[in-house]
C-alpha cells in the first residue's frame, strides 16, 4: 500500500482586493455558509451583499455604485436586462443570451494579474460603465447595484476565481474592511455587517 503526505496550504492572492461597495453592508451565503454558491467550482468563496431599511423588509441596495476590487482589463461586460420580477422568463433570457446572463445577469468580468477573474453580478440595466478589453484601475465605476439575472431582490454577487470563468473559485482578503466596532473582518462568519469607506472618503449620507 502506497502512501504519500500531501501538504494543504491555503491560497493567498498575490493582488491587492478593496470592497467593490462604500459603506456599510450585510455580506451573506459566504463560505463557511451552506449555501448555493458551494455547489460551484468557481464561486466556492462567492458572497452576496444587501442593505436594508429599518424594518429589514426592503432593499435600500438599488443603484449604489459598484466599483472595481482590483485593478485589471475587461474580460466581459453584459448589460440590458432588466431587473427580474414575477413576470421574468428566466428560460427565455438563457435561450437569447446565454447561462451566463441567465445566472448573473447584467455583469462585469474582470482580469487581474496571477490569472485571476473577479465577477460583479445582477447590475442595474443600463448602468455597466466599461466594456471589454478596457483597463480599469481599482476603485473605477463598473456600474450599479440592480437585481437582473437569477436574483430577487437588489444584492451585489462577488466572487474570485482562477483559470477562467470555471476554475476553481479562491479567498481574497479585503484591505480596509472593518466590522461595526472598526476591527478588521476576514468574512468569515455565516453572517457578517461590515463597513468599508476609503481614506479621506466618508459613507454616503454622511
Amino acid at each position: 500500500l502506497l502512501r504519500e503526505t500531501v501538504p494543504v496550504v491555503r491560497y493567498e492572492s498575490g493582488n491587492t482586493y478593496t470592497f467593490p461597495l462604500r459603506g456599510t453592508f450585510l455580506v451573506t451565503d459566504t463560505c463557511p455558509a451552506i449555501n448555493s454558491h458551494r455547489w460551484c467550482r468557481n464561486s466556492e468563496f462567492a458572497f452576496d451583499v444587501g442593505a436594508f431599511d429599518d424594518t429589514l423588509a426592503e432593499s435600500t441596495l438599488g443603484g449604489q455604485p459598484v466599483y472595481a476590487a482590483c485593478a485589471g482589463v475587461v474580460e466581459e461586460a453584459f448589460d440590458g436586462l432588466e431587473d427580474t420580477g414575477e413576470a421574468t422568463d428566466l428560460e427565455a433570457v438563457e435561450a437569447q443570451f446565454g447561462e451566463h446572463a441567465r445566472i448573473d445577469g447584467n455583469h462585469v468580468l474582470l482580469r487581474h494579474p496571477g490569472d485571476e477573474l473577479s465577477l460583479y453580478a445582477h447590475l442595474a440595466k443600463g448602468s455597466v460603465a466599461v466594456r471589454a478589453g478596457e483597463r480599469v484601475k481599482a476603485g473605477q465605476l463598473l456600474g450599479r447595484v440592480g437585481s437582473s439575472g437569477s436574483s430577487w431582490l437588489p444584492h451585489l454577487h462577488f466572487h474570485v476565481m482562477r483559470e477562467g470563468i470555471a476554475g476553481p473559485g479562491v479567498p481574497v482578503v479585503f484591505q480596509g474592511l472593518t466590522t461595526l466596532l472598526g476591527e478588521p473582518c476576514l468574512l468569515e462568519d455565516t453572517v457578517n455587517l461590515v463597513r468599508y469607506a476609503p481614506d479621506g472618503e466618508t459613507e454616503p449620507g454622511e
